[in-house]
Parts: C-alpha cells; structure tokens; sequence
C-alpha cells in the first residue's frame, strides 16, 4: 500500500510539473509587465523598457499572445512605437497558430493603436481578415459581432458586411 501511494504521489507530480512550470513562467511575465508599468508610472523609461523587454521572453515561453500585446503597447506609449512591432508581430503569430480570434482582435486594435506611417491600418484590417476566417469556421457569433464592431471602427464598412 505505501509504495503504491509513493509511486501515485510520484506520478502526480510529474504530470503536474510541466503547466507548473507554465504557469511560473506565466506569473514572472506578469510581474515583469506590473514593474514595467510601476518604473514607469515613477519616470525611471530604462527600467520600465527592461522590464517590458524581459516580459518578452516570458510571453515567449508561454505563447502568450496578451504578454506581447501588452509589451508592445507599453514600448508604443513610452515613445518607441518602432519597437512594438516585433511583439505585436509575435502576438499575432501565436494568436493565429492558436486559432484564437479575440488574440487577433487584440492585435488589431493594438496595431491601429500605432501612428499611421507605420501601415497600422493595414496589419490590423490583415489580423481581423484573419479573426474572420476563424470565427466563421467555428460560427462563433459572438467572436463575429465583435469583429464586426472592429471593422467599423477602422470605417470598413463593406468588411462589417461579411
């Protein structure tokens, strides 16, 4: 009975280990974003763009679309929109891999976040044209009315129609 018990405890921790080791990497990705914010809510920009960079590499480990999204917003609104553009590519990647059109929704509205000569526009109607597709292969409503609702507010009219 007892080395049932061990082997049973034992078999349990190793299924358990690897979304342990997911969910650390997802809490230190975490809390490099919340410091980020903390430097720079104080003024200290080189720490804050440290901390949002070391977030990357969290996000990274996770596939973690939301941790490049929040990133990439934050080195746009610290005055390097240039920079965000590698992480919001990334949150992209992952969200489509992932099928998972409220990531790329996500991105849209982060890519339009971003000043026009950096063909915001057209990455985040590409992301949504992609959120399309997956929300109508799966004929999630919802996921279509929030695209829709996304279309129109880049004044795409025609595409809210689809």
């Amino acid at each position: 009975m007892y080395k049932k018990t061990i082997l049973l405890i034992i078999s349990f921790l190793m299924l358990t280990m690897p979304v342990s080791a997911k969910n650390a990497n997802l809490e230190k990705m975490e809390d490099s974003l919340a410091k980020g914010y903390l430097a720079a809510s104080k003024n200290d920009i080189d720490a804050a763009f440290d901390y949002f960079t070391k977030s990357l590499s969290f996000a990274n480990k996770t596939k973690n679309w939301k941790g490049f999204v929040d990133a990439g917003c934050a080195f746009s609104a610290l005055g390097k929109p240039k920079k965000a553009l590698g992480p919001f590519k990334n949150a992209y990647n992952i969200a489509a891999s992932q099928r998972d059109w409220r990531g790329l929704v996500a991105v849209s509205y982060a890519y339009a976040s971003l000043p026009k000569n950096m063909e915001s526009k057209k990455n985040a109607l590409s992301a949504l044209n992609v959120a399309l597709k997956i929300a109508n292969r799966k004929k999630d409503w919802l996921g279509l009315q929030e695209i829709t609702k996304a279309f129109h507010k880049f004044g795409e009219k025609d595409m809210a129609k689809k």
